[in-house]
């Protein structure tokens, strides 16, 4: 009983590394009832005792000491998985974007709140200086995948601003804009 009160207490506690200067090994309890086997509870113990019974319990319970794992993963062929993996990252958003006289601008663009700034900061200073930054002739943009589009002209470059800041103005009121965005 005590035995079984430690390993509860130890279980609870969570990782300690070392006990009385000595290292200790994470172990899973592994339920191997169930199909597949699940982690039950995380044990520290001295020494490695995978595959055994572990002290103070019954069958079962078996102990497994290699690998990351968490309570409620699953333990299968000698490993050990998430059975409720992080979902995906979602993509980030993005406008596609179609110009009627010129197709190389043609592409989808990212409208994160860090390209939203970028844009308009560059069109702020178009409208005032009448031209691009940092004398450039032309102002080149990334599409979602890195690839470079050139705008000629500080009117394409406008058009494009204006269309990014309508079709995020859209998707904050909660419309779906139609996509392509076209511009001339």
């Amino acid at each position: 009983m005590t035995r079984l009160i430690f390993l509860i207490v130890l279980s609870l506690a969570g990782t300690f590394g070392t006990a009385h200067g000595q290292t200790l090994v994470r172990c899973a309890i592994v339920d191997t009832s169930k199909t597949p086997a699940v982690v039950v509870n995380a044990v520290e113990y001295p020494h490695d005792i995978s595959g055994q019974v572990p002290p103070g319990m019954s069958a079962p319970m078996q102990a497994q000491c290699a690998g990351q794992f968490d309570i409620g993963w699953t333990f299968q062929s000698g490993a050990f998985s998430n059975p409720n993996p992080p979902p995906p990252l979602p993509s980030p958003p993005s406008m596609q974007l179609a110009s009627t006289s010129t197709p190389t601008l043609n592409g989808s663009y990212p409208i994160d709140p860090l390209s939203q700034q970028k844009v308009q900061a560059i069109s702020l200073y178009v409208a005032v200086n009448n031209k691009f930054p940092a004398r450039q002739t032309a102002q080149a943009w990334p599409d979602v995948n890195g690839t470079m589009h050139l705008f000629s002209s500080t009117a394409q470059w406008q058009a494009f601003a204006t269309a990014m800041g309508d079709f995020v103005a859209a998707l904050d009121l909660g419309q779906t804009p139609t996509q392509p965005v076209t511009i001339p």
